[in-house]
Parts: C-alpha cells; structure tokens; sequence
C-alpha cells in the first residue's frame, strides 16, 4: 500500500469548522471525505483507512474493513473506547484544553474560598463589610485532586501557585514524581476526609462510574465544595442531590452531568448550593485540535507512533 494516498472519513456536528482548519493543512494525496452523520458515511467508511469523528456506533465501526486508525478531537473517549476493534489504533487529543480547565478551577475555588457570594451580599446591603469579612489563610485549605493526567497536573500546579495545599489521588503506587504535589494518596477515601476542595478530573470507565455516591459524601467534611469537570457518572446525581439537600458538604460546582444538556427536571437546578455550567470548562479550540489531529496524520504517514494513544483494555 503507498501511504501516502489513503481515503479519511471526517464524521462530526462541527464540520464546518474542523473543515476550515482540516483543508488548509492536509498533506497531498490524502482524499479527505466530510460527514455530519455517520448514516451519510455509510459507503465510504468502507475502504477508508482513518475516521476522525466524535463518536460512532460499534455497526459502522465493524464497516470500515480496511480502517487502520480511528481519532477523536475530545480528550474524553468513554463513547468509543470499547467499540473500538483491538487491531485499531485509537488516539485521543490530549494537552489542548489543560490551562483552560485549570483556570475555570481555579475560579471557583477562589470563588468560595474569597467568599464572593457574601462580599456581593454586603455590597447590596450598602454595608462595608470590614469587621465581618471572613479573611481566609489559604495555605490551611487542602484540595483534593483525583486524576492527574494532564488537566489534572495542570490543575494541580495553578492551584499550588494560588497557596493551596494540593493533594492527589491514584490507584496504583507510582515511582513518578509529581512536582505540584504535596501527597499522593492511594485509598481515596483518606484523601477525600482531609480535603475543602475536592476536583475530579478522572477518565468515565467502569471503574470510575459512581466514583462519589453516598458514601463518599457522607464522610466528606460539612465545608467541602465538589466539583467536577471529568465526567457526569462520576457522581451519583442521585446521592450528590440528598447530600446538598441536607447540607452534609458546603457546595458543589458542575460542569458535567449523566446526562446532557441537563434536563429542565432535574432537581439540580433548584438547589441554592451548587453552581452549574454547560461544560464549558474547556474550550472548543478547533484549530488546535485540527493541529493535532494533522501532526498524528504525519506521525501516521512516517510509521511514527502517535500521540494521545488510547489503552483499549484500561479505557482511557
């Protein structure tokens, strides 16, 4: 086969701005073929040797005969992972949003620990606020990061830069060192008792799902604030509903949710205690993705390996 003429099936609801980017920069000879819905692709997915798309069903996978290489523009891959065939390469792009989730972390952190909300009280109140305001060391405030991947050690580092003690959180023990790091816990039940902040930035597997259900809340200190930016079923809605209802922790901040967009119904939207975004905490940057994605193509190309691989078997 001459590498260099092969046939990549772009599928995705962002076409036109994967297009834009994607044409400028495509090298010679390889035919590029849009899509905004897999059904459009069903007969060109067929000799096709690499999909870029967001998702995919596991019937238009089983297709693409002579597919080779399958990549996602997210850095999540929980809607492909395990439909992907073993003889696949599968990629994922990775390091493109770090500094922008760490800053919407960041955010609200200092959100709750500046008390904002109750500064704005005052100010409506017409009341300097001087001998009331709570000031707080933030050297005595633990987060909590679990996941330290890249957004997760980016997270880490912005928020030790900012005065807070930063703890992390993994599964198995680790010769690697973690520069932003004051600790690595291994039971993650310890680390969740010590922390005010608890961030979670892990990959959706089987494993992770219900990460934080009832009896993670309910050994959490009554100040902790949540929150999430991994995935929604990290959380179970359910218990993490009870416990703000109940006040058993401070607050929550959600960027993610089991299901998007959250339903008008959900009983989230009516809680005083949490703060919910459209997951939005990490930014579109189509051009940086379509970047990616182009030096992977060359990588590809020169029988280089390519970045952002995904373990089949781990999930992430």
């Amino acid at each position: 086969m001459n590498w260099l003429e092969m046939k990549i099936i772009v599928v995705s609801n962002y076409l036109k701005y994967i297009k834009r980017y994607l044409e400028q920069n495509i090298p010679k000879d390889c035919d590029v073929f849009y899509f905004e819905k897999e059904e459009e692709a069903i007969e060109d997915i067929t000799d096709a040797e690499i999909l870029f798309c967001h998702e995919a069903s596991e019937e238009f996978l089983k297709k693409g005969k002579n597919l080779k290489w399958v990549h996602t523009p997210w850095a999540g891959v929980e809607k492909l992972v395990y439909k992907i065939p073993e003889n696949i390469i599968f990629t994922r792009t990775i390091e493109i949003n770090d500094i922008d989730i760490a800053r919407y972390v960041s955010a609200y952190v200092l959100y709750f620990s500046q008390e904002i909300k109750e500064l704005k009280n005052y100010q409506k109140k017409k009341e300097w606020a001087l001998n009331v305001y709570k000031f707080d060391d933030l050297k005595n405030k633990s987060v909590g990061v679990f996941g330290l991947g890249s957004i997760g050690r980016k997270i880490a580092e912005s928020l030790l830069n900012l005065g807070f003690e930063v703890y992390g959180f993994k599964k198995h023990k680790t010769n690697k060192r973690y520069e932003f790091i004051k600790e690595i816990f291994y039971e993650k039940n310890k680390l969740i008792k010590i922390s005010d902040y608890i961030v979670l930035a892990l990959p959706l597997t089987g494993e992770t799902k219900d990460f934080i259900s009832k009896n993670e809340l309910n050994i959490m200190k009554k100040n902790t604030i949540l929150i999430n930016i991994g995935r929604g079923p990290l959380i179970n809605e359910n218990d993490l509903i009870d416990a703000l209802k109940n006040k058993k922790i401070r607050a929550a901040v959600l960027d993610v949710f089991c299901k998007e967009p959250l339903p008008k119904n959900s009983e989230l939207w009516e809680l005083d205690n949490i703060l919910i975004t459209p997951h939005i905490s990490g930014l579109f940057r189509f051009k940086e993705r379509v970047d990616f994605f182009i030096e992977n193509l060359h990588r590809f190309i020169e029988r280089k390996p390519l970045i952002g691989a995904v373990d089949l078997k781990k999930g992430y």
